[in-house]
């Protein structure tokens, strides 16, 4: 008689079918039983068994060939290309690129400061207009700003989001003299992003906002629009230290949202992260 032996995979199971008589029969462990006209059902569930598992081992060699990718933001701070942005947007990058209006930017990682989650990168291309810091006394609690960046790039569209709110305190969580707490509203994306004064100029890098869920679980309120910047003062530290050129304005003529929106829109990148 003419058999044939199907083999389930990682199992001890055979299956005999007689093509001729419609006959089977299943030999498990030792133990066999038979019967009739069974064959092609059997058959037919085993290769389905086995394309599903030809098709997982498809998916799950895919996502280990594709890199994972993450976004932030980042801002021109001189005429030479370089971008300051946050240190863990970086971080771990096997490739980085920028996106500035439109066009994509092979960029090179010049320094990363974990502790103060400053980094300063290199765009191959000079930029048509550089963020400028504020000079003169450093911005005050109660002073209004706006923070910029990419929020939920795979949600939202691709363009430079802006959000307005005031500055809370001069200190972050424990005190940290390092940040600034401020109202306006900050998602996954905004990392890295400029933090402008009413004249348009830099006092901070925007950073972290309170994870609403965790502290609604510590305390039972959830905390909303508690957010962080990394101050200005600390960015001008690196940079000199580093011997990086940047640019200082006065903060003294205020201007109009739309056009800070304008100024920022030239200098503000997305940052892209391939890991």
């Amino acid at each position: 008689m003419a058999y044939k032996k199907l083999f389930y995979k990682n199992s001890k199971v055979v299956v005999n079918i007689d093509r001729e008589y419609g006959t089977y029969s299943v030999k498990a462990d030792g133990i066999e039983t038979s019967g009739l006209n069974m064959s092609f059902s059997i058959k037919g569930e085993c290769v389905k068994r086995r394309k599903k598992q030809l098709n997982d081992d498809a998916i799950i060699e895919e996502k280990r060939r594709k890199p994972s990718a993450s976004t932030g933001a980042g801002f021109f701070i001189n005429n030479q290309g370089h971008i300051v942005t946050n240190g863990h947007v970086v971080k771990d990058c096997r490739q980085i690129n920028t996106l500035h209006q439109g066009s994509k930017v092979s960029t090179s990682l010049i320094t990363n400061d974990p502790r103060n989650d400053l980094g300063l990168l290199k765009a191959s291309t000079r930029p048509t207009a550089i963020a400028y810091f504020r000079s003169g006394r450093g911005i005050r609690a109660g002073e209004d700003i706006l923070a910029f960046g990419y929020p939920l790039k795979s949600v939202l569209s691709d363009e430079l989001k802006g959000a307005k709110g005031m500055i809370n305190a001069l200190s972050g969580l424990n005190n940290d003299t390092r940040f600034m707490q401020m109202s306006a509203p900050v998602q996954p994306g905004n990392s890295g992003g400029p933090l402008l004064d009413q004249a348009g100029n830099v006092v901070g890098v925007v950073t972290a906002k309170m994870n609403a869920i965790k502290m609604a679980k510590y305390t039972g309120d959830i905390p909303q629009n508690v957010n962080f910047a990394l101050k200005a003062s600390l960015v001008r530290d690196m940079l000199e230290v580093k011997d990086i050129d940047y640019e200082t304005a006065s903060s003294k003529r205020e201007l109009k949202t739309v056009d800070i929106f304008d100024k920022a829109k030239k200098f503000t990148v997305l940052v892209k992260c391939l890991q």
